[in-house]
């Protein structure tokens, strides 16, 4: 074999190795963009989701201080309650509407419609307590349990779309995931306390020893959330 060939060879050789070290960053950077933009798509659902349960605690809450007044409503609270209560469907209809095409979250969507209907059957019984006054014990009781049954549906549809984000994307937007999860525990855990608050004072008795330690334990799990992010 001649110089010449020798040379030809390895030429060739060295730039068949190029050419496959190019193809293959080039499939890097492809997989990563296509991380990035399914990253990019789950974050605005889970956004979108953030700000409904956010949104649906303030309802909660507002709710749970008007039942426990034994009067009607005021014409002001009654539209805050309708306010924050479009506000937050308005935001679960665009996630619904989203996951519709992510097939692995069918259980987590089926839990969320399943909770949907049970808040709507309570929101039904409080809209006409809130009008009349008259707030049975039961739904006094049942109003915090059916809601933040399905705030958590909400939540556990969101962590359902999040957990399809694919593993090469960038350690900055997990972090970035990381923290919204730490503020949605902050957000929904002082909402329940401000729930329970908010009947305690506008009942005007003492807070039953069960509610103050539910009400404890809610401070702590904001508080631990907020140590995560600090």
């Amino acid at each position: 074999m001649t110089i010449r060939t020798s040379l030809l060879i390895f030429t060739s050789v060295l730039a068949l190795l190029v050419m496959g070290l190019s193809l293959d960053r080039a499939l890097h950077v492809a997989a990563r963009m296509q991380a990035a933009n399914a990253a990019r798509e789950a974050a605005a659902i889970s956004s979108r989701a953030f700000d409904a349960t956010v949104t649906l605690a303030v309802e909660r809450g507002a709710v749970n201080g008007a039942l426990a007044t034994g009067k009607p409503a005021s014409d002001a609270q009654r539209s805050l309650v309708a306010n924050k209560r479009r506000e937050a469907e308005a935001a679960l209809e665009d996630v619904v509407r989203w996951v519709a095409s992510y097939s692995s979250v069918g259980p987590a969507r089926e839990a969320f419609q399943s909770a949907r209907a049970a808040a709507e059957n309570r929101r039904r019984q409080a809209d006409a307590a809130l009008t009349s006054g008259e707030a049975g014990a039961e739904l006094r009781q049942a109003w915090i349990p059916a809601m933040t049954g399905y705030i958590m549906a909400a939540e556990k549809l969101r962590a359902a779309v999040e957990a399809e984000i694919p593993l090469q994307v960038d350690g900055r937007i997990r972090l970035l995931i990381n923290a919204q999860n730490a503020l949605w525990t902050m957000a929904e855990f002082a909402g329940r306390e401000r729930a329970m608050l908010a009947a305690a004072i506008n009942a005007g008795k003492p807070m039953p020893a069960a509610t103050v330690e539910a009400a404890s334990a809610a401070r702590g799990q904001m508080e631990g959330a907020f140590a995560r992010v600090n």
